[in-house]
Protein backbone atom coordinates (compact mmCIF):
# COMPACT_ATOMS: atom_id res chain seq x y z
CA UNK A 1 0.00 0.00 0.00
CA UNK A 2 2.96 2.56 0.38
CA UNK A 3 4.79 1.69 -2.56
CA UNK A 4 1.22 2.47 -3.95
CA UNK A 5 1.24 6.53 -2.37
CA UNK A 6 4.44 7.13 -4.68
CA UNK A 7 3.95 5.93 -7.22
CA UNK A 8 5.77 8.07 -9.76
CA UNK A 9 8.91 7.89 -11.37
CA UNK A 10 11.93 9.79 -10.13
CA UNK A 11 11.00 12.99 -12.30
CA UNK A 12 7.84 13.43 -10.21
CA UNK A 13 5.80 13.71 -13.81
CA UNK A 14 3.57 10.70 -12.74
CA UNK A 15 4.07 8.85 -15.64
CA UNK A 16 2.68 5.68 -13.93
CA UNK A 17 -0.41 7.51 -12.80
CA UNK A 18 -1.02 8.28 -16.46
CA UNK A 19 -0.82 4.47 -17.40
CA UNK A 20 -3.25 3.69 -14.82
CA UNK A 21 -5.78 6.59 -16.44
CA UNK A 22 -5.11 5.41 -20.10
CA UNK A 23 -6.14 2.13 -18.80
CA UNK A 24 -8.73 3.08 -16.63
CA UNK A 25 -10.20 5.08 -20.16
CA UNK A 26 -9.91 2.00 -21.99
CA UNK A 27 -12.01 -0.54 -19.89
CA UNK A 28 -14.75 2.22 -20.04
CA UNK A 29 -13.98 2.85 -24.40
CA UNK A 30 -17.66 1.73 -24.96
CA UNK A 31 -19.10 4.14 -22.29
CA UNK A 32 -16.99 6.94 -23.66
CA UNK A 33 -17.61 6.19 -27.30
CA UNK A 34 -21.19 6.50 -26.33
CA UNK A 35 -20.60 9.56 -24.81
CA UNK A 36 -19.01 11.45 -27.65
CA UNK A 37 -21.47 9.87 -29.73
CA UNK A 38 -24.28 11.62 -27.93
CA UNK A 39 -22.47 15.07 -27.61
CA UNK A 40 -21.57 14.81 -31.30
CA UNK A 41 -25.38 14.81 -32.46
CA UNK A 42 -26.09 17.44 -29.14
CA UNK A 43 -23.72 19.87 -30.84
CA UNK A 44 -24.88 19.20 -34.20
CA UNK A 45 -28.53 19.52 -33.42
CA UNK A 46 -27.84 22.52 -31.85
CA UNK A 47 -26.05 24.22 -34.89
CA UNK A 48 -28.93 22.38 -37.18
CA UNK A 49 -31.88 24.29 -34.49
CA UNK A 50 -29.70 27.32 -32.89
CA UNK A 51 -32.83 29.23 -31.85
CA UNK A 52 -34.26 26.43 -30.23
CA UNK A 53 -30.94 25.28 -28.33
CA UNK A 54 -30.26 29.44 -27.67
CA UNK A 55 -33.79 29.27 -25.99
CA UNK A 56 -32.95 25.84 -23.96
CA UNK A 57 -29.27 27.11 -23.14
CA UNK A 58 -30.99 30.04 -21.32
CA UNK A 59 -33.94 27.94 -19.64
CA UNK A 60 -31.47 25.85 -18.28
CA UNK A 61 -29.42 28.73 -16.60
CA UNK A 62 -33.13 30.10 -15.50
CA UNK A 63 -33.48 27.03 -14.33
CA UNK A 64 -30.16 26.81 -12.44
CA UNK A 65 -30.41 30.36 -11.27
CA UNK A 66 -33.45 29.56 -9.60
CA UNK A 67 -32.70 26.26 -7.69
CA UNK A 68 -29.63 28.12 -6.41
CA UNK A 69 -31.51 30.68 -4.80
CA UNK A 70 -34.01 28.15 -3.51
CA UNK A 71 -31.07 26.31 -1.81
CA UNK A 72 -29.73 29.71 -0.76
CA UNK A 73 -32.71 30.97 0.54
CA UNK A 74 -33.21 27.27 2.32
CA UNK A 75 -29.13 27.58 3.90
CA UNK A 76 -29.79 31.18 4.85
CA UNK A 77 -31.53 30.52 7.71
CA UNK A 78 -28.65 28.63 9.51
CA UNK A 79 -26.59 31.65 9.97
CA UNK A 80 -26.86 32.99 13.80
CA UNK A 81 -26.44 36.61 13.38
CA UNK A 82 -29.09 38.58 11.62
CA UNK A 83 -26.50 40.60 9.27
CA UNK A 84 -25.55 37.13 8.04
CA UNK A 85 -29.02 36.12 7.35
CA UNK A 86 -30.25 39.41 5.70
CA UNK A 87 -27.60 39.16 3.21
CA UNK A 88 -28.11 35.84 2.57
CA UNK A 89 -31.76 35.77 1.85
CA UNK A 90 -30.89 39.46 -0.16
CA UNK A 91 -28.57 37.26 -1.99
CA UNK A 92 -30.75 34.15 -2.75
CA UNK A 93 -33.69 36.10 -3.78
CA UNK A 94 -31.53 37.95 -6.13
CA UNK A 95 -30.73 34.29 -7.90
CA UNK A 96 -33.96 33.34 -7.74
CA UNK A 97 -35.27 36.53 -9.28
CA UNK A 98 -32.56 36.55 -12.25
CA UNK A 99 -33.88 32.66 -12.80
CA UNK A 100 -37.78 33.94 -12.60
CA UNK A 101 -36.75 36.83 -15.60
CA UNK A 102 -34.67 34.26 -17.75
CA UNK A 103 -37.46 31.55 -17.39
CA UNK A 104 -40.22 34.00 -18.16
CA UNK A 105 -38.89 35.62 -20.59
CA UNK A 106 -36.35 33.69 -22.91
CA UNK A 107 -36.44 35.30 -26.15
CA UNK A 108 -35.33 38.51 -24.30
CA UNK A 109 -32.73 37.02 -22.58
CA UNK A 110 -31.44 35.06 -24.97
CA UNK A 111 -30.88 38.89 -26.75
CA UNK A 112 -29.05 40.22 -23.42
CA UNK A 113 -26.92 37.27 -23.57
CA UNK A 114 -26.18 37.85 -27.10
CA UNK A 115 -24.85 41.50 -26.71
CA UNK A 116 -22.85 39.95 -23.25
CA UNK A 117 -21.23 37.54 -25.44
CA UNK A 118 -20.45 40.41 -28.37
CA UNK A 119 -19.01 42.67 -25.59
CA UNK A 120 -16.83 40.01 -23.89
CA UNK A 121 -15.96 38.76 -27.87
CA UNK A 122 -14.60 42.37 -27.91
CA UNK A 123 -13.09 42.77 -24.83
CA UNK A 124 -10.99 39.44 -24.85
CA UNK A 125 -9.97 40.87 -28.55
CA UNK A 126 -8.31 43.82 -27.13
CA UNK A 127 -6.91 42.42 -24.04
CA UNK A 128 -5.21 39.16 -26.33
CA UNK A 129 -3.89 42.03 -28.58
CA UNK A 130 -2.52 44.16 -25.85
CA UNK A 131 -0.98 40.23 -24.47
CA UNK A 132 0.19 39.33 -27.89
CA UNK A 133 2.29 43.02 -27.95
CA UNK A 134 3.88 42.49 -24.58
CA UNK A 135 4.85 38.66 -25.83
CA UNK A 136 6.31 39.65 -29.37
CA UNK A 137 10.13 38.42 -28.03
CA UNK A 138 8.39 34.95 -27.55
CA UNK A 139 8.39 32.76 -30.44
CA UNK A 140 5.23 32.03 -31.79
CA UNK A 141 3.47 35.50 -30.21
CA UNK A 142 1.42 35.77 -33.46
CA UNK A 143 -1.11 32.88 -32.34
CA UNK A 144 -2.14 35.18 -29.34
CA UNK A 145 -2.69 38.14 -31.84
CA UNK A 146 -4.53 35.94 -34.03
CA UNK A 147 -6.78 34.56 -31.64
CA UNK A 148 -7.25 38.12 -29.90
CA UNK A 149 -8.30 38.77 -33.49
CA UNK A 150 -10.54 36.49 -34.21
CA UNK A 151 -12.58 37.14 -31.10
CA UNK A 152 -12.59 40.64 -31.62
CA UNK A 153 -14.10 39.62 -34.96
CA UNK A 154 -16.81 38.12 -33.62
CA UNK A 155 -17.57 40.47 -31.48
CA UNK A 156 -18.09 43.04 -33.65
CA UNK A 157 -19.71 40.70 -35.88
CA UNK A 158 -22.27 39.89 -33.19
CA UNK A 159 -22.81 43.57 -32.47
CA UNK A 160 -23.50 44.31 -35.89
CA UNK A 161 -25.86 41.48 -36.64
CA UNK A 162 -27.46 42.51 -33.80
CA UNK A 163 -30.66 41.83 -33.35
CA UNK A 164 -30.22 39.01 -36.01
CA UNK A 165 -27.51 37.53 -34.08
CA UNK A 166 -29.57 36.35 -31.16
CA UNK A 167 -31.63 34.14 -33.22
CA UNK A 168 -28.30 32.03 -33.62
CA UNK A 169 -25.48 33.16 -31.69
CA UNK A 170 -25.40 30.97 -28.51
CA UNK A 171 -27.20 28.56 -30.14
CA UNK A 172 -24.21 27.93 -32.53
CA UNK A 173 -21.35 28.94 -30.48
CA UNK A 174 -22.47 26.21 -28.05
CA UNK A 175 -23.68 23.60 -30.29
CA UNK A 176 -19.73 23.87 -32.11
CA UNK A 177 -18.27 24.04 -28.76
CA UNK A 178 -20.24 20.64 -27.44
CA UNK A 179 -19.80 18.89 -31.39
CA UNK A 180 -15.55 19.84 -30.67
CA UNK A 181 -15.55 18.39 -27.77
CA UNK A 182 -18.19 15.13 -29.17
CA UNK A 183 -15.11 14.70 -31.87
CA UNK A 184 -12.55 14.80 -29.71
CA UNK A 185 -14.22 12.57 -27.12
CA UNK A 186 -14.63 9.91 -29.96
CA UNK A 187 -11.23 9.91 -31.46
CA UNK A 188 -9.83 9.34 -27.97
CA UNK A 189 -12.33 6.59 -28.29
CA UNK A 190 -11.30 5.05 -31.38
CA UNK A 191 -8.13 5.67 -30.68
CA UNK A 192 -7.95 3.09 -27.89
CA UNK A 193 -7.68 -1.07 -28.19
CA UNK A 194 -10.55 -2.76 -27.21
CA UNK A 195 -9.74 -5.44 -24.84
Amino acid sequence: MHMRENRHDHNGTGRIQIADLMITISKNRNWLFFFGLMLFVLGAAAILFPLISSISIIIIIGLVLLFSGIIQFIQAFGYHKWSGLLLALFSSIIWAVAGIILLVRPIESVAVFTIILATIFIAEGILKFILALQMRAMKNWTWVLFDGLIAFILGVFLWSQFPFSALWAIGILSGANILSTGIATLAIAFSLKSE
